[in-house]
């Protein structure tokens, strides 16, 4: 049985069903705890494995840490002091694993370590309970994780390092008797081992529920708050979905679900980037949204280990543009789709980016146009762009050029007349010339306006929004004014000028809150996507 499942609860969820119980086969795990907590569990970790390593018999070593930065840290650390280790000292083989990983290197994990060498295995969480590799007899285990808790005041949602359960560090230190007797090395105390939570909390309780409720309400489940959940939600975090839900127009005041809420919930993402693809689609970028919302959607597509670091920058560099993350996703994409097609992987290897992620984003990329080409949604479009469409196409350039919206174009070209299969979702895009921030694209010589993208993300992400404070020089959300910083990932990080307002995906919280994925947007663009929610923003607290 897991070590991770509560049977118990869900034995009573289910009418008191019966618990069967099937033992697999594992060998005693002698467990030692730290003295005294570790201020830098990276480096306790790498003196235990090294100590392991001098003193300790044969066997495999698996040691658990947070994510790929610290992961990669630890093994170039460990490298280096490979070196200094005295000559009857024999080398070891350093290997990580973590989901962002290729899948070639993912594989070498099972892979016996050369004769006479001990095999060190750096990973995150993803090593608990989905593999089991043969050989590890000794666990060292750091006691933390990342996982996503949300923030019902702040309507934030953050990437936060916490402590793990109890349940989780009996299943971490099980991985070492799967085979035979080990040990496992636990980084922390065993008073802090007794403080822990006994299992760990459900993610229903610590993130957003914005999809949850808006496919509840869809299934015709009205009153959320009286649905009996396994797990109930934090009341709080219920009501702020159906008043962010309400914001966007995806319920009506009645919390009765609207034909956009009904819309949104047919692509299989947060609604925030959905609502960002059908405002894309009003105003002719839809091709552009659906790459971003796509690799945006994935897990560090540059590679950045700390040894290649100088490389990756100089390799994002090429693809950087100005108005921040989203812009630059799509360049480093149009590059990639440049290259020979049967030469692309090592494109990705010379560019520092991860072949497997770009993969995984046009799986994404497919879908999702598939998706938005399934519905005309004029109707949707005109409610939800109004008449700024027209404001935002109709531009004339310094050669007499304008856009004109696609329906008009489609009225000129004939109704009945189909779309080539590979314009699925070009066919709302247009040449813009004049004011707008026009750049070459390398997508078919297409030109992209990198403006109408940073509009149709605002309409999504405009509750992620931060503004600078030249005063205390730094970033402040619009919502709750919290301190955050530009993550060192992000192409605006080294930006002399701090733009004055950003947008952004996501939350990193480390010893600061960091912003990731952040594009340079105007406040009136925001009072465009936004009116109703920056009016009650800055209505005098009663």
């Amino acid at each position: 049985m897991s070590a991770t499942l509560n049977a118990e609860q869900f034995s009573k969820f289910w009418w008191d069903a019966p618990i069967g119980v099937v033992h697999g086969r594992t060998y005693p795990v002698s467990i030692m705890h730290t003295i005294e907590p570790q201020a830098d569990y990276v480096e306790a970790a790498i003196s235990t494995i090294l100590q392991i390593h001098e003193k300790e018999e044969k066997g495999d070593i698996l040691c658990f840490l947070t994510g790929q930065e610290e992961i990669e840290d630890a093994k170039r650390i460990l490298m280096d002091r490979m070196k200094l280790l005295p000559n009857n000292v024999p080398d070891f083989l350093v290997l990580t694993l973590y989901s962002a990983l290729p899948y070639a290197q993912q594989l070498l994990v099972f892979e016996p370590a050369p004769r006479g060498e001990r095999k060190i295995i750096l990973a995150t969480n993803i090593a608990e309970t989905s593999i089991t590799v043969e050989g590890i007899k000794y666990v060292v285990d750091a006691g933390v994780v990342k996982a996503k808790y949300f923030n019902h005041k702040t309507g934030m949602e953050a990437l936060t390092e916490v402590d793990i359960s109890k349940a989780q560090a009996t299943q971490r230190a099980g991985r070492a008797g799967r085979m035979t007797a080990g040990k496992c090395f636990r980084l922390y105390t065993a008073t802090a081992f007794e403080a822990l939570s006994e299992n760990t909390i459900p993610e229903i309780r610590r993130s957003s529920l914005v999809s949850v409720v808006l496919q509840m309400k869809n299934l015709g489940i009205d009153k959320v708050l009286e649905f009996e959940f396994m797990d109930s939600p934090p009341p709080k975090a219920v009501i702020k979905a159906e008043e962010n839900l309400m914001l966007v127009r995806a319920l009506n005041r009645d919390g009765k679900i609207t034909a956009l809420g009904v819309r949104l919930t047919d692509f299989p993402i947060e609604p925030s980037s959905a609502m960002v693809l059908l405002v894309a689609k009003a105003l002719g970028v839809s091709h552009e949204a659906v790459i971003v919302v796509a690799m945006t959607s994935t897990e560090n597509i540059f590679l950045t280990s700390r040894e290649s670091k100088e490389g990756a920058d100089r390799c994002k560099a090429m693809f950087a543009k100005s108005s921040g993350d989203h812009a630059t996703l799509l360049s480093l994409y149009q590059a990639y789709k440049r290259s020979p097609k049967d030469q692309r992987k090592e494109w990705c290897e010379t560019h520092c980016v991860s072949h497997r992620q770009i993969q995984k984003a046009e799986d994404i990329m497919a879908q999702l146009a598939a998706i938005l080409a399934e519905r005309e949604d004029d109707q949707l479009l005109d409610a939800l762009v109004g008449a700024k469409r027209r404001q935002y196409l109709h531009r004339s350039g310094p050669g007499g050029h304008a856009t004109e919206p696609p329906e008009d174009r489609k009225r000129r070209r004939g109704a009945d007349e189909p779309d080539a299969p590979q314009d699925m979702l070009d066919r709302y895009t247009a040449l813009r010339h004049g004011q707008l921030a026009v750049e070459q694209s390398g997508v078919e010589g297409r030109l992209i306006d990198f403006e109408l993208l940073r509009r149709a993300l605002c309409y999504g992400y405009y509750l992620q929004s931060a503004f600078f404070n030249a005063k205390l020089n730094m970033y402040e959300t619009i919502v709750g004014h919290l301190p955050v910083h530009i993550h060192p990932s992000s192409v605006l990080f080294n930006r002399r000028k701090k733009p004055s307002l950003v947008i952004f995906n996501s939350v990193v919280r480390t010893t600061k809150r960091y912003m990731k994925d952040l594009s340079v947007v105007h406040e009136d663009w925001l009072k465009d996507a936004a009116p109703q929610f920056l009016r009650q923003l800055n209505e005098p607290k009663r």
